[in-house]
């Protein structure tokens, strides 16, 4: 029996990266919301007008709001400040550094290894 429920169990890299996956969606969610919210003298801005303001690409800012990838830190605080929310507030801050860290960190994590705790 306690074999099976073993087998259940995420080893700490699988944690990890399941941690680090989540957060780098909920970030692009977050950028997306920002990039979307309209109010008098705000506009909602596209994908594509967010690249030309942060002087990127469309599917660079589509890879960081769907978390697939993280830019570069210049572009990524340019995509910030083009969405209003520039890494100099505290919000944007937080941003910023989450998705530095798990852009850093992405490749250590595959090397943890694989054991069952």
């Amino acid at each position: 029996m306690a074999t099976a429920a073993n087998s259940f169990r995420l080893t700490a890299a699988e944690i990890f990266q399941t941690n680090q996956t989540q957060q780098l969606r909920n970030a692009g969610v977050l950028i997306k919301s920002y990039r979307d919210y309209t109010s008098s003298g705000n506009p909602s801005m596209t994908q594509a007008e967010v690249a030309t303001v942060a002087g990127t690409t469309q599917p660079v800012v589509s890879n960081l709001e769907r978390g697939k990838a993280v830019p570069d830190d210049a572009v990524l605080a340019s995509i910030l400040a083009a969405v209003r929310l520039p890494p100099t507030c505290p919000e944007g801050k937080a941003v910023f550094d989450t998705l530095r860290t798990i852009r850093d960190t992405q490749d250590f994590v595959k090397l943890l290894p694989k054991h069952k705790p």
